[in-house]
């Protein structure tokens, strides 16, 4: 198993409602009113590119049907997280994630459980706080995961 950043354009322009209601079923989104399409990025667990995307898509058009809209995919790409990651070494530009993104990458239900997780001492200190949000360095939250010790509840049984 491979973890996998799974990019799908949509031919459909998403109000900001439906694209911040996706964003939170799924991962991020970016509304490109010039062009008339909303690109949808997901992260998954997968054995192959081919169960990623078949993953991914189906996350999407459950969301875009619960959003009110049919999601008529134009453009697929696949790439593993170690490939995206060289891509943007090469680039010079350091990858940063926001708690959608962080969600994705930790396993988390929610955004609100990566805020709460994100108070934590131990929790990396973000670079930037946008309009949007706080932004963290995608090597710090990869540093973060790989030492966690994810605490699963217990239920009492009474």
């Amino acid at each position: 198993m491979r973890d996998w950043y799974v990019s799908i354009v949509l031919n459909v322009l998403a109000s900001d409602d439906q694209a911040d209601f996706i964003a939170q079923q799924i991962g991020s989104t970016f509304v490109d009113p010039e062009h008339n399409r909303t690109r949808v990025t997901a992260y998954t667990t997968a054995a192959s590119a081919r169960q990623a995307v078949s993953d991914c898509l189906e996350r999407v058009n459950v969301a875009a049907s619960k959003a009110g809209f049919q999601a008529i995919v134009v453009e697929i790409v696949a790439k593993t997280e170690e490939d995206r990651i060289a891509e943007l070494s090469a680039s010079g530009i350091p990858e940063v994630v926001g708690v959608s993104e962080i969600q994705g990458i930790l396993h988390i239900n929610t955004r609100q459980q990566v805020s709460q997780l994100a108070e934590r001492p131990d929790f990396p200190q973000p670079v930037a706080e946008l309009r949007a949000g706080r932004i963290w360095l995608r090597s710090d939250i990869d540093d973060f995961h790989r030492r966690w010790q994810r605490k699963t509840r217990r239920t009492s049984g009474k």
